[in-house]
């Protein structure tokens, strides 16, 4: 057994018919390949809204966090950095220099 074919309900011509999952379509093929496209793209673009959604959502449950517990930023102006070093030295010597 061949190919279907159909009057493709988008195009209105008579062309080779297209089958899905076993199932064939009142479509041709090339009407298919552009919704199919179509419908690609439109899936690309809900799962990348989706996961701007997710991100959006963690980042909130991050701040909602960081509120109740703290975060390290917040700790950073209870306990100062401690000095390097080289800054102890150079302080020293400041100090040396005053006297």
């Amino acid at each position: 057994m061949g190919e279907p074919s159909v009057i493709c309900l988008e195009c209105r011509k008579f062309r080779k018919g297209v089958s899905e999952n076993g199932t064939p379509l009142s479509v041709c093929q090339v009407c298919r390949r552009f919704t199919r496209a179509i419908e690609e793209r439109a899936e690309a673009d809900r799962a990348r809204r989706e996961r701007a959604r997710l991100r959006a959502e963690q980042a909130e449950r991050r701040a909602r966090r960081r509120d109740v517990w703290g975060s390290a930023s917040d700790s950073d102006d209870i306990f100062p950095p401690h000095p390097t070093s080289s800054e102890e030295y150079m302080s020293m010597i400041q100090a040396e220099a005053a006297m």
